[in-house]
């Protein structure tokens, strides 16, 4: 009974241990073959549309919804972007809502169920990635996130 014990106690402290260790993040090359390679069209957005301090802004397309990446020069530039993402889809959560949030070593994430729609926002390092969607999408989003690492 002791060893049940124990070994349950170990494998919990693993997996805690696993999920708090950092992300990498991935680059604009790695985040177009990968979203290539899923069946994704994806498109650079020009310098015009890019965010103040962001380097690159990528959108990936399926038809049923669209993945944007953005590389920010820093890190404080991702972690603002990713607040200001979250503050938006929290001012249009419903009452019936349906969120959950990590914020762990480099790494934030943040997703939301409400009134048919979901949401994900996702920072690692100097990366935002995030999908506005029918909820109808949900397994498919987290699907390709996790393809990516986000």
């Amino acid at each position: 009974m002791k060893r049940i014990f124990y070994a349950t106690i170990i494998a919990i402290s693993i997996l805690s241990l696993t999920a708090c260790s950092p992300k990498d993040a991935i680059t604009a090359e790695e985040f177009t073959s990968r979203m290539i390679e899923a069946g994704y069209s994806v498109e650079k957005m020009d310098e015009s549309t890019i965010a103040s301090g962001a380097e690159s802004y990528l959108l990936a397309s399926c038809g049923d919804f669209i993945i944007e990446f953005i590389i920010h020069e820093t890190v404080a530039g991702a972690r603002s972007m990713f607040n200001e993402v979250k503050l938006y889809l929290e001012d249009t959560r419903e009452n019936s809502a349906s969120t959950r949030e990590m914020n762990v070593s480099n790494y934030n994430r943040f997703a939301q169920t409400t009134g048919g729609r979901y949401s994900v926002a996702s920072r690692i390092d100097n990366t935002v990635v995030y999908v506005i969607t029918s909820s109808e999408n949900k397994d498919d989003v987290n699907t390709t996130l996790a393809l990516l690492g986000y």
